[in-house]
Formats: structure tokens, C-alpha cells, sequence
């Protein structure tokens, strides 16, 4: 048994994790179980050239564009191959990397407001 309120030694170490809030139990089960539960269907891309219509894809539920690289969204049940040859059409790619949520993201999902390690939240 392990108890911290530092998500990130909670999701190095534990296989198996209970997310709890204010005394109860919100969360339990295989580390990456829950993270495939509550993926995001998600990419960061890093590329050479003008990512600024990233935005307007149809695939792309939300985007966060950077100079020289992105963290895409995608609507529900998006191929990545689609999204990857869209992309590669119009940049020079140089990563394109699948996201899995982190813990921490998980439990801000989970309890719906900001995490504070000291209002009795933490992973155990």
C-alpha cells in the first residue's frame, strides 16, 4: 500500500490505484485501464511549418497550437492514420505521439474541479 497526494509517484510506482475525495472512494482499478476508460483520444504532434489551421479540422474536438507543435483533441472514434495523413499533407512532421491521460487529469475528471492535495484528495 502506498498513500500520496503526488499523482505523478502514485502513476510511476502503483499498478492498481483508489482516487479519493474527501474520504470516498471516486475511482478505483488497473492504472491502465482507467486510462484507457478516460483517454481522451488524444495527440501531440511536433512539425516544421504553419500549424494554424489545426484548429479548424473537423476531426479535432480542441487544440492548443504552439510555434512548432500541437496537442490535438479528437472527436470520439477518430482513425489517427486519418489524422496523420491530414497533418503530414500540410507539415513537416517530425513526432506524432498518441496521449494517455495522467492521474492527475483523470482525478480533476473525476471530482470536476480543481485538484488541492490538501482537501483530502490523493491516490493510495
Amino acid at each position: 500500500v502506498f498513500s500520496t497526494h503526488v499523482m505523478e509517484q502514485a502513476e510511476k510506482l502503483c499498478e492498481t490505484i483508489t482516487l479519493i475525495n474527501q474520504g470516498n472512494i471516486v475511482v478505483e482499478g488497473d492504472l491502465q485501464s482507467l486510462k484507457t476508460r478516460f483517454g481522451k483520444n488524444a495527440v501531440k504532434i511536433e512539425f516544421s511549418g504553419d500549424g494554424s489551421f489545426l484548429n479548424s479540422m473537423s476531426s479535432v474536438r480542441k487544440a492548443l497550437v504552439y510555434e512548432n507543435s500541437a496537442e490535438l483533441e479528437l472527436e470520439p472514434k477518430t482513425p489517427m492514420r486519418d489524422v496523420l495523413r491530414a497533418v503530414s499533407d500540410r507539415l513537416d512532421v517530425r513526432s506524432f505521439q498518441v496521449q494517455e491521460p495522467s492521474l492527475n487529469s483523470i482525478f480533476l475528471e473525476v471530482v470536476g474541479k480543481e485538484y488541492d492535495p490538501g482537501q483530502n484528495g490523493g491516490a493510495r
